[in-house]
């Protein structure tokens, strides 16, 4: 889309929509993971994933039934992938209080035992253009971006398996 935009008459490329349409268009092709301010305290940054070949990151919220309804799947990968080097985030769209404290109780009772973060600041839904749930990103340890997918774990499961088989690993 990119490339065919340069096709576009000086006139129209001088406005408001034809370039709020370019910053969408280069948000969607991020390749590399952005460094991401969950508050004071917590981030994501491209280092974190040098230790694991692969990071797993479940983008979702409290008002998500789809989302929820994954959890004892996502438990099921976590349970295969993370012996064999994969990690798993989650990112919850929650910044509220009663929300918070809501999200850490599904955590809880689905047995989510990794790292959660509260993305307080909308940064992960800015940097990463995430609109919707639940939003999966599958990230190798150089920090490259290398799928993403909104609710479509068979695919991302197939990327691990790929990449996991390239290492002589997988199941």
């Amino acid at each position: 889309y990119l490339e065919n935009l340069r096709l576009f008459s000086p006139a129209i490329k001088k406005s408001e929509p034809y370039k709020k349409l370019i910053e969408i268009l280069n948000k969607l092709k991020i390749t590399t993971f952005p460094d991401i301010t969950f508050d004071k305290d917590n981030h994501l940054r491209k280092s974190d994933f040098a230790p694991y070949k692969l990071t797993f990151i479940d983008y979702w919220a409290t008002t998500c039934k789809p989302c929820i309804e994954g959890m004892p799947e996502l438990v099921k990968m976590h349970e295969n992938y993370s012996k064999l080097g994969v990690n798993f985030i989650s990112v919850t769209d929650e910044s509220q209080t009663e929300r918070i404290a809501k999200a850490n109780k599904i955590l809880k009772d689905n047995n989510i035992s990794w790292k959660n973060y509260f993305d307080r600041n909308d940064e992960f839904v800015k940097k990463l253009n995430a609109s919707g749930y639940p939003f999966h990103i599958l990230v190798n340890n150089e920090g490259t971006i290398l799928i993403k997918k909104y609710g479509e774990l068979e695919a991302i499961k197939a990327e691990i398996e790929k990449y996991l088989q390239a290492f002589g690993e997988g199941n």
